[in-house]
């Protein structure tokens, strides 16, 4: 299995502003990583309907922001959480020497 992160999906992950990575960790904590029972919510909220979480007031753009993290997960089939763990876990344990992998034969 190839545990190399590729540089487009570590791009994408250091892309990501506060707000992005706030909502990620309300997805894991409050509902049970499940994109959609947190997209749920927040419509019932701008509805009107019964809500669980009284969240951010910038409902419209953590939508927005939810459905492109979401899409990049279904994309690239991965859980953005576990890749973060990865990532940071390469930037504290290892140097990287230049950004030109070893070649294999």
């Amino acid at each position: 299995m190839n545990d190399r992160i590729h540089a487009d999906v570590r791009d994408f992950y250091r892309s990501m502003t506060p707000e992005d990575r706030l909502l990620l960790d309300l997805r894991n904590e409050l509902y049970d990583g499940s994109w959609e029972e947190m997209e749920q919510d927040l419509e019932d909220r701008l509805a009107g309907r019964p809500y669980v979480f009284r969240l951010i007031n910038r409902i419209g753009d953590d939508l927005q922001r939810i459905r492109r993290l979401s899409h990049f997960e279904t994309t690239h089939k991965l859980d953005l959480v576990e890749l973060a763990r990865r990532i940071e876990s390469e930037d504290h344990g290892t140097q990287e020497a230049g950004s030109t992998p070893a070649s294999t034969a």
